[in-house]
């Protein structure tokens, strides 16, 4: 399978998932935040925000447990060529983050939560022929985008860190979920500038 039709494939399984948990999540749930409207220094302190992530990461790893989208990929003989991980963002580093939006909201304008907290279950796919189907892939994240299966997909090219993210999103209420799309080639540098990014958070 080539790697344009593995990534659509992709994207249709997070999408999938991400549905089913936040149907079941949100149901559920007691509280009602729009995320797209609620900026960081409105939830920073805000105990009944974070006993809802708290809520939400546990849940997530109950439903990871038995949908980890890298088991199920890398459990396939057809795809050895692509290097696929999921993971699930720790409660210290969600913390981490709110802090280190909410000081940077306070010298700018509001930053959405759903802007930040966007990647509680992130998936990472690599491969050696991303670069050389670029444009192909882009078409495809436009198309998934206009079905309202991706929210929105950037190609950041900052630096040394070449890579595409795309988010799935319910809706304003649901916290996205991102993929990244890395080329091989670009795997050790990219890995060095997100430690350089995740340092810049430990600013006090």
């Amino acid at each position: 399978m080539d790697v344009v039709s593995v990534i659509s494939e992709l994207i249709d399984d997070i999408y999938s998932l991400h549905n089913e948990f936040e149907t079941k999540y949100l149901s559920e749930r007691n509280t009602d935040f729009n995320l797209k409207k609620v900026g960081f220094t409105d939830i920073k302190d805000n105990v009944e925000f974070h006993e809802m992530i708290d809520s939400y990461v546990a849940q997530l790893r109950a439903f990871m447990l038995v949908n980890s989208i890298e088991v199920s990929y890398n459990s396939e003989d057809v795809r050895p060529a692509y290097q696929i991980k999921d993971r699930i963002k720790v409660i210290k580093t969600i913390n981490k983050k709110i802090d280190y939006y909410a000081f940077k909201e306070s010298k700018i304008s509001k930053i959405p939560v759903a802007k930040g907290l966007n990647d509680f279950l992130g998936v990472r796919i690599i491969s050696s022929d991303i670069n050389e189907n670029i444009e192909k892939i882009m078409v495809l994240l436009e198309r998934k985008k206009n079905q309202k299966i991706i929210s929105r997909y950037y190609y950041r090219n900052d630096g040394k860190y070449h890579a595409i993210h795309c988010y799935v999103k319910k809706d304003n209420h649901a916290f996205p979920w991102e993929l990244q799309i890395w080329d091989v080639s670009n795997e050790q540098e990219n890995f060095a500038d997100h430690d350089r990014h995740e340092k810049e958070k430990d600013f006090r």
